[in-house]
This record gives C-alpha cells, structure tokens and sequence, in this order.
C-alpha cells in the first residue's frame, strides 16, 4: 500500500498586536444557522407549561463542572476558527465576496493585526508564517515559507472591500515570488506512456519524475456582488515562470522525459492572463451544511509576452448541487468540473506547464500533473453532514478523466479516489480538513487547514 502524506498543517494562533475584541455577538440569522448546525435542527421548539423542574442530580453538578473547564478551549477554539476564516476567505480567497451582513459581523469585532505561524511535515518540512491585518475595508496578508535553498516562497496581498447598498464590492492585488524543486509531472494524455506529446524516453519504464520551478506573479482581481446570489469577477495577473531540473532528486527529468523535445522545460515563459467569471450561489451560508445550487463559469485569453509567443483561450464550469435528504442539514452533493484550453496559434505546443489542472481532485496533491491534456473532467459525489456548528463529516468519491477534445473523454485511463473526511468551518468558509482516501495513487492521508480546500482558482495553478 502506497501511503504519502501531503500536508499536515498546524496553526498557532500569537497575541494579537492590537487589542483583541472577541466578546459574543450574533450575527443576524446565527440563532437560525445555529440550529440548522444541529442534530435536530428540523424540530420546532416546543412550549411547555405547568411541568415541575425536576430535581437536581449530581451528574448535573459533573456536567456543570466539565462545562465550566471547557470554557477557555472553546473560546479559544471560536478565536482560531474566525481568525481562519477571515485570513481564507477575505484576504487568501480573491475569488470570495462577503455578503452585506457579513461584513457587518466581521467588521464589528476589529481584530487588528495577528500572526499565525504554519508547520508542514511530508516530502520535505516546510515552515511559514502568515501575518494578517484586518481593518474596515482594508484587509492585508504578509506570508513568507521556508524549507530549503530550493524551496521558499513569499506572498503580498492586500484586499478593500466596500458595501454600497445591497452591493459590494472587492478589490485583491498580489505579489508573489514562489521557488519549488518538487514538482511531479506523469506526462499528457489519458495513458501519458504511450502518448506522443509526453516525450518519455523510449528505453524507461519511469511514469513520472520530478522538476523544479520558479514562478513571480503579479495580479490584480476586482469583484462585485450586486445581489445575494450572484459574484462576478475580473482577474489579470502577469506571470513569470521557469521550470529546471532539480538540485536534490535522485531520479532526474532528464532521465525519464526527452528535456529537448518536451515544450516548456528549462525555459521561462511570460504570460498576462486576463478573464472574466460569474458564480451563483443559493446557498445560505457558504461554510455551513446547507442546500443550494452553485454554478461557476469563466472564459479567460493568455498571452505569451516577450519571447513567449503562445496564445490560449481558457474556459471552464463548476456545477454543483447540495440536495437535503434524511434532514434539511444531511446533504448530498453532485459536482461537475470542466477545465479546457485551446490554442490558438496551432504552429506553437502548448508548454507542459500550461495544461489545466485537477486541484478539486482529491486523489493527488496540488504540486502533482497526474493526468494532463487539453480538456480536464472532474466529477465526484459527496454526502456531508454536521458533526457541531463548527465540524462536518463527510464521505466522498472522485473520478478525474482528460482528452485532447471535449467530445473525446471517456473512461479510458481514468483515475479515482474516495474516502471520508472531517471537515472545518467558519460562518463563510470551510478552512480545514482531515481527509483519508484510497484510490489508483494508493492510500494519502491529508491534514490541511488555514487554506481554501480544492479550489479551482486558474490564478492558483502552479
């Protein structure tokens, strides 16, 4: 059994610079949410008269006594949730608009500047530390990462968001330089071996092997909510990108894949990226078990700058369905995503690099190309119930297929994945998530948190 753990994020929250106001507030319709969280959540509440309060025991003193005790882990717990949730979804997300009475909520608590320190043990341990700053409407996000010569990065956002009515609006600009030496590409197509535009060597039996990569990226996205239910955004982001064979691997690129052949590698590419997408979404609350339908579309034009001649059209959906059943808070979820590229200067390959990827599938990890090509389909099924009004559980199941056509995918050479998880959330954003699963890349264990969960942002593909 192949077992490979990913991530194991650990986040300790640090006094904050500023004074601290966590006192209890609700936030309009909490109460509701609340109990929509709970097991019970479909009974009404009952009145009840004449009925004599019955005596008191002593397991009421205990439960009074284990209740007191678990006072300062579960304000402490709230803190470390709504800290996460603010730096996910209002600073780290730029693809995520709050809600007019969000901001409100959000805003009224002042939580100023506040560090979060983060630890991931796997391949290669890599630390971080993140410093957020939350203000009324600036929010800003300073992250800096550390594992070795070869593999650091350092982040710069900042994001101002305005209320005008019943719409808000969302601006993010980003500034990011990002080093990696353990990038793992498994070749194009469905069964890459055999696939041409892979130029594996011919004498290997290697499926995949690692490269190197240094990316600089800035960018810029404007978004607007003008009703409850529907986003819009505008991303462009200039990025620099260069892919080189690895200092530390024993198994080199070079001797698994024909490096002179294969378009993209040891070479920089230059690209502005300009797109356009709309989200509706009915669910009530984002990070909270609740029905609704979600539906994403994007269509956006790369550019090659400089030397880089290539020119792309990017487009895609994300359809999913959270259906009740059994009760309102027991949900299953349809989902559906396509990603495609098409190249419009036909005398020119497509850089390995630039292929769609497959972060919603949870099979692999995001630093992992296991199945490239032109069109990129992910559908999967999960069911989620709540465990408490911050914890869900859930079991799922992925598939993840790619064709050089739409009209072309099949089931030839897919791969799969199911598993269960338990999942953690804010009021707006799931910002954690212990996850088990077994599929065709053998057994992974995945412990994340303070990081949007498989999202499909194209300004995030590595």
């Amino acid at each position: 059994m192949h077992f490979r753990l990913l991530s194991l994020i650990l986040v300790l929250l640090i006094p904050s610079f500023t004074a601290i106001s966590l006192h209890a507030q609700t936030s309009p319709d909490s109460t509701e949410q609340a109990r929509d969280s709970l097991r019970y959540s479909e009974r009404k509440a009952l009145s009840l008269r004449g009925v004599e309060r019955r005596e008191s025991s002593t397991l009421d003193t205990w439960r009074r006594v284990g209740n007191a005790l678990l006072i300062p882990p579960r304000y402490a717990a709230n803190g470390l949730l709504y800290y996460a949730g603010y730096g996910v979804s209002v600073v780290s997300d730029p693809n995520m608009i709050d809600r007019v009475e969000e901001m409100i909520y959000l805003y009224e608590r002042k939580i100023g500047w506040y560090p979060m320190i983060e630890v991931i043990s796997g391949y290669r341990a890599r630390y971080g530390l993140h410093i957020f700053y939350s203000g009324d409407p600036v929010g800003v996000k300073i992250s800096g990462k550390y594992a070795n010569n070869e593999k650091w990065g350092v982040d710069l956002r900042s994001s101002f968001s305005l209320g005008l009515g019943g719409t808000v609006w969302k601006a993010t600009f980003t500034i990011a330089r990002e080093n990696d030496d353990d990038r793992d590409f498994y070749g194009i197509g469905s069964r890459p071996r055999s696939d041409p535009r892979s130029h594996f060597l011919p004498d290997g039996d290697e499926q995949h092997a690692l490269y190197a990569q240094r990316k600089d990226k800035i960018q810029l996205v404007l978004g607007l909510r003008p009703h409850p239910v529907w986003e819009t955004f505008l991303t462009s982001f200039y990025r620099e990108r260069t892919t080189s064979l690895p200092t530390r691997n024993d198994q080199l690129f070079s001797d698994v894949y024909d490096v002179s052949s294969l378009p993209g590698f040891d070479s920089m590419t230059r690209q502005w990226y300009n797109e356009i997408a709309a989200r509706y979404d009915t669910r009530n609350r984002r990070g909270h078990v609740t029905s609704g339908v979600r539906i994403e579309g994007y269509v956006g034009i790369s550019a090659g700058i400089a030397d880089d001649q290539s020119l792309y059209l990017r487009s895609g959906t994300d359809m999913a369905v959270f259906l009740p059943t059994i009760r309102p808070n027991r949900v299953l979820v349809p989902r559906v995503v396509l990603n495609s590229i098409e190249n419009l200067k036909s005398d020119r390959e497509i850089a390995f690099t630039d292929y769609p990827r497959h972060p919603v599938f949870r099979g692999t990890g995001s630093l992992v190309m296991l199945r490239s090509d032109m069109v990129s389909l992910v559908p999967s099924l999960e069911y989620t119930w709540p465990l408490s009004y911050s914890f869900a559980a859930s079991i799922f199941s992925d598939m993840l297929m790619v064709a050089p056509a739409l009209g072309k995918l099949t089931l030839d050479g897919f791969e799969w994945a199911g598993g269960v998880g338990i999942n953690i959330h804010s009021d707006s954003e799931e910002v954690g998530r212990l996850q088990v699963s077994y599929g065709s890349t053998g057994f992974r264990l995945k412990i994340i948190f303070g990081a949007p969960i498989h999202s499909n942002d194209r300004s995030d593909w590595d």
